[in-house]
């Protein structure tokens, strides 16, 4: 029987894991998950749960609102890349209605359209010029209920949970004055890797910016913190990753 050994580096991560798939409202039955859709899918082709869709902003909330995926091109092609953003949400009607009838708070949060391993997301699809998927983004919402919230850097699970923890390459990033602790952690670190043709990068912060400050012990969390995980992925062509002609 053979005996399998995890590195100490990877062992925090893991138990996030771990305790994150265990908790309930996880898993949706029935839904496409967006890491799921491969590169080169058209824009009509994508899957049809992916239903509220607006421009995306970077990885941000909403702008102007779409009639589905094929309007793609009303949002104006980013300067880097040429690709438009579009962000869309999940069905949120059964959210809407849990709330309408007054239901329990627990059994609205674990109902909620666009939640990921606990917290709340953004989630946006990147498409070239002829409707093709490029990529897609994911970035913790910043809209969240800050007790919540501060604990939106364990959604860095998705290193194992949605993209295979194997192949990153992690490098913490500068830190700039004034920047403190949250929480007795600083975390401001980029990980990436190619994987299937796909450039990955995943960028997670935790941290005090210069003039935030913590709340008090016992009192309401304030909302000014640094906390969070932005993901992309992009066709690694597309961005001078890919395999060298």
């Amino acid at each position: 029987m053979k005996t399998f050994r995890i590195s100490a580096d990877w062992l925090p991560l893991v138990l996030t894991v771990v305790g994150i798939l265990s908790a309930p409202g996880v898993h949706a039955q029935g839904r496409t998950n967006i890491w799921e859709v491969p590169l080169g899918t058209l824009a009509t082709e994508l899957p049809p749960e992916f239903m509220i869709t607006a421009c995306g902003t970077n990885g941000g909330p909403p702008s102007t609102p779409l009639r589905g995926f094929h309007q793609f091109e009303q949002c104006t092609a980013e300067s880097e890349s040429g690709l438009h953003e579009v962000w869309f949400s999940f069905d949120d009607e059964y959210e809407y209605y849990l709330r309408a009838t007054n239901a329990h708070r627990f059994v609205i949060e674990d109902n909620r359209a666009n939640k990921l391993l606990g917290q709340l997301v953004i989630y946006s699809i990147l498409l070239d010029a002829e409707g093709l998927v490029q990529g897609h983004r994911i970035a913790s919402d910043t809209r969240e209920d800050p007790e919540v919230r501060v604990d939106s850097d364990k959604l860095e699970a998705m290193r194992v949970f949605g993209y295979g923890a194997a192949g990153f390459e992690c490098s913490d990033l500068p830190r700039l004055e004034g920047e403190m602790p949250f929480g007795g952690i600083y975390t401001k670190k980029l990980c990436e890797k190619v994987d299937g043709g796909r450039y990955i990068t995943i960028l997670t912060h935790r941290f005090l910016r210069a003039g935030q400050q913590a709340a008090r012990p016992g009192a309401p969390l304030a909302n000014e913190f640094e906390v969070g995980v932005w993901i992309e992925v992009i066709n690694a062509d597309l961005v001078g990753k890919g395999a060298p002609n």
